[in-house]
C-alpha cells in the first residue's frame, strides 16, 4: 500500500522548490538580454503570459519588491536563493487531504487525495490527485472541497424587495427561466435583469428594479455568499482588503445577482 507524506502550510515541498528553480531560470533568460535597448526587468513583466515560470512567479510573488531586492549581478543561484526566501505558502490543501472536486457544471466527484500541488501561472495553486484521469491537467484550487463540505449552490434569485424567484429551467433561447410566487408569473432572465416573458419564452418587458435580483458578492472557493457590507477587514501582502469571511482573501470573489 503506497502512503503520501502529510505536509504542513509552512513546508517547502519539493516540486515548489523546483518551480522556484525553473522561475530563477526564467529570470536569467530575461537577464541575458539585458542591454541598451532592453530593460529585462520590464519584459519580464510584460512577457510573463509567454512564459509559464514567469507568470507563476508574477502572480504569486511581490513582483516589485523582488525586483528591487534583485542586485544587477545576481546569478541563477541568487534568484533561486532571494525567491526561496520570499516565497509565502498559500496553498489551502496539503498532501495527503482528502477533497471533493467540483467540475465547474456543479458536478461533484467525490473522494481524491492530494498528491501534489504547485504554484498555478494564473495565480494561486493547482493540485494533483490519486483519481485523477488527465494527469496534463491537474486541479484548480476554486474546484476543490475538504472532502463531505460542499454545499450545492442554489439556483434561486434573492430580490430587491426580499421575494424569491425560484429557478426552473433554460428554456429553448439559452436563458434561465423563473417563478416569482408573490407576482404569480414566471420571468426570464435577459442581459442581467428578470423580465416578463410571453408563451414562446421571449422576453417582453424588464420587470420593475424592486422585483430584480439582489447584487450579492460570491467566493468562488468556498462557495460563500452574501452582500458586500458582510466581506471581513482583511490584509494581503501588507496592503488592506475586504475578503470574503471564509477564505480571508478576494482573489476568489465575484459580483453575482442574489
Amino acid at each position: 500500500m503506497t502512503t503520501t507524506t502529510k505536509y504542513k502550510i509552512g513546508d517547502l515541498v519539493t516540486i515548489i522548490e523546483d518551480q522556484l528553480k525553473k522561475m530563477a531560470s526564467s529570470i536569467m533568460r530575461y537577464k541575458n538580454l539585458d542591454s541598451n535597448f532592453y530593460d529585462w526587468r520590464k519584459e519580464l513583466k510584460n512577457n510573463s503570459l509567454r512564459d509559464t515560470n514567469a507568470g507563476a512567479l508574477i502572480r504569486n510573488f511581490d513582483i516589485e519588491k523582488f525586483l528591487d531586492e534583485a542586485a544587477s549581478d545576481f546569478k541563477e543561484e541568487d534568484f533561486f536563493k532571494l525567491l526561496k526566501s520570499m516565497y509565502i505558502p498559500k496553498n489551502k490543501f496539503n498532501i495527503g487531504d482528502s477533497v471533493d472536486f467540483v467540475n465547474d457544471y456543479g458536478v461533484v466527484f467525490k473522494d481524491h487525495t492530494i498528491t501534489n500541488f504547485a504554484l498555478y501561472e494564473f495565480g494561486g495553486y493547482i493540485y494533483d490527485s490519486d483519481k485523477n484521469d488527465s494527469p496534463w491537467c491537474w486541479k484548480q484550487e476554486k474546484n476543490l472541497h475538504l472532502a463531505g463540505t460542499y454545499k450545492k449552490e442554489s439556483m434561486n434569485l434573492i430580490l430587491n424587495n426580499g421575494s424569491i424567484a425560484k429557478y426552473k429551467e433554460v428554456n429553448f433561447w439559452g436563458n434561465k427561466v423563473y417563478e416569482i410566487d408573490r407576482l404569480l408569473r414566471t420571468a426570464v432572465m435577459v442581459d442581467g435583469r428578470l423580465h416578463t416573458i410571453n408563451s414562446e419564452d421571449e422576453p417582453i418587458e424588464p420587470l420593475s428594479d424592486e422585483w430584480q435580483a439582489k447584487e450579492l458578492v460570491r467566493c468562488n472557493n468556498c462557495i460563500w455568499q452574501g452582500e458586500e457590507d458582510e466581506l471581513d477587514d482583511c490584509e494581503e501582502d501588507g496592503e488592506p482588503i475586504k475578503g470574503c469571511p471564509e477564505c480571508k482573501t478576494d482573489s476568489y470573489l465575484m459580483d453575482v445577482k442574489g
